[in-house]
């Protein structure tokens, strides 16, 4: 009796990692800009202190017939200690954007800035859609 006992927490405790780590939230603002403006899109991330991110990575999905990326940075940021993060820009209208640091990541709020050029026409407008996002190696 005593193992299927200690089978069922563990069975327990993996139920609740998995639904804490899923409580993570990322998003996006949204945004109003006119033609040639120059803005930075924000990828802002809820509460992750005690979560052990070391690390991120995802897609950023946007039309490039009105936004032109121009820089990624950390600056202001609660990766601010981490360095540079690493872009692949090599598709048109997508961004590959990952990122590492030594200490684990706290607190909430943004993590990573994307600074673009509008180059649309008034009226044009664009989505900004995050895809394959995964901290650490997928956990949390």
């Amino acid at each position: 009796m005593r193992l299927w006992e200690r089978g069922s927490w563990l069975f327990l405790f993996v139920i609740i990692s998995k639904t804490l780590f899923a409580q993570i939230s990322v998003t996006l603002d949204d945004y109003c800009v006119s033609p040639n403006d120059m803005t930075v899109i924000s990828v802002n991330v809820s509460d992750i202190s005690n979560k052990g991110v070391e690390s991120f990575q995802f897609d950023l999905f946007f039309n490039n017939l009105v936004l032109s990326p121009v820089d990624v940075g950390l600056s202001g940021t609660i990766a601010e200690g981490w360095g540079s993060p690493f872009v692949n820009d090599q598709i048109p209208g997508e961004l590959r954007i990952g990122a590492f640091g030594l200490s684990p990541l706290t607190g909430s709020g943004a993590f990573v800035n994307v600074r673009f050029k509008i180059i649309g026409q008034i009226g044009d407008s664009s989505a900004v859609k995050i895809k394959n996002f995964m901290f650490n190696d997928g956990s949390p």
